[in-house]
């Protein structure tokens, strides 16, 4: 077995104020040193056909891309973060944030807040206008790699897009599920991100068209994330010529990966996949504290969109403290290393501090990264901090499969 990934922080004098975070190793907290862990990276990479260069980035105590450099404060010694005590509280403050950062999210709150109000429109239309290049953000290019095929599911045929790692077979699985609040989004809106992952990792990228919210509420978009999930650890695993699976999406395709764990270890009593990435997730469909004080301000979601995403999931009835809905309030034992990531200037931000600590807590290793100033799924935008999370990402993968 794998050595567990210890985190080492390192901060470059004069450096934007970069994330902090936290791990779980084990039953005991043994420090371990960056020419032990590179040795092992290296020794798997060799046997798995992992990216040469990400380990090569490691031994220069990089992290897994060149872009990125993560590292301890001036003042600290090699070490890493395993509490939830550890997060820096500065990292909350508004001088903490990047002047990149800061002007893009202030442009982006006033181009949202000149849009017309989207819940004026069916969410069918506004899916259907965004399909073709007219929503409030620029349509992503699709990958010519990319490949659609079908598969049955409680509610008929899913859709699964699949991107192979480019030049190599792959070392396992990403079983990726987008997000848009249960009712907006596509498995092919996402492409260049997908392929970037599928590259950086030696993963093929597997990602879920689920049904959406309204037409289709709860629980059919979570039973259509649990049959892809089926199908992945069968006859995936016969297509692909793999063993090794990791899970993951952003806001409620966090969520939907939390359930879908849940739901396998529930149905099997144990949990087959090995890694799980959750992005900005929403995991209180109650609404944490952060999402009810959010307000008005329309910096990509408020407090509103946050209970009309709810109403459309939940239009069929469904209690959202149950915890197939809201996985916070699951029994969270026996689930795989978790990432955590999350920006402070995102209504969701206490989803995630929430959720990390009942994860670490119910005994799971996990890291939690938070990004000053990070809008909600700010991965998506032109910015150095999503640049440096999704570098942070692709780095947990590679480490954990």
């Amino acid at each position: 077995m794998l050595l567990e990934f210890a985190r080492f922080l390192v901060q470059r004098p004069g450096a934007n104020a970069g994330a902090t975070a936290f791990s779980r190793h084990g039953s005991h907290p043994a420090e371990l040193h960056l020419e032990e862990n590179y040795a092992a990276r290296r020794h798997d990479a060799q046997g798995t056909g992992l990216n040469p260069a990400l380990v090569e980035n490691y031994q220069r105590g990089e992290t897994w891309l060149p872009r990125c450099r993560i590292g301890l404060r001036p003042e600290a010694t090699v070490g890493y973060f395993n509490a939830m005590a550890d997060l820096d509280p500065d990292l909350f403050l508004n001088e903490a944030i990047s002047p990149e950062t800061r002007d893009f999210n202030n442009e982006l709150v006033a181009r949202l807040a000149a849009l017309p109000d989207q819940w004026a429109y069916p969410p069918a239309l506004i899916r259907e206008r965004r399909a073709q290049g007219l929503g409030p953000f620029p349509l992503p290019p699709k990958s010519e790699r990319a490949e659609t095929i079908t598969i049955s599911g409680p509610h008929g045929d899913i859709p699964l897009r699949i991107i192979p790692p480019e030049g190599r077979a792959p070392v396992g699985a990403y079983l990726h599920i987008h997000g848009g609040g249960w009712t907006l989004g596509a498995a092919d809106q996402q492409d260049p991100r997908l392929v970037e992952i599928a590259d950086n990792t030696g993963l093929v990228v597997v990602s879920v068209d689920y049904r959406l919210a309204p037409e289709h509420p709860y629980p059919e978009g979570p039973d259509d994330c649990e049959a892809a999930a089926l199908w992945l650890l069968s006859e995936g695993a016969l297509r692909f010529g793999i063993e090794r699976f990791a899970i993951g999406g952003d806001s409620a395709g966090a969520n939907l990966s939390a359930t879908t764990l849940l739901r396998l270890r529930n149905s099997r009593g144990a949990c087959p996949f090995s890694a799980v990435v959750f992005i900005c997730g929403c995991f209180d469909l109650t609404l944490t504290p952060s999402a009810r004080a959010w307000g008005t301000e329309k910096l990509v979601l408020n407090t509103r969109d946050i209970e009309m995403f709810t109403r459309h999931y939940l239009a069929r009835g469904g209690d959202p403290a149950d915890a197939d809905i809201s996985p916070l309030f699951a029994d969270l034992s026996n689930m795989p290393p978790a990432h955590f990531v999350v920006g402070t200037r995102d209504p969701l931000l206490d989803d995630t501090l929430f959720m990390a600590s009942r994860w670490r807590a119910a005994g799971n290793a996990c890291e939690l990264q938070v990004y000053p100033g990070g809008c909600h799924v700010f991965q998506h935008f032109p910015l150095g901090i999503a640049d440096q999370s999704n570098t942070e990402i692709d780095r947990f993968l590679v480490t954990r499969i």
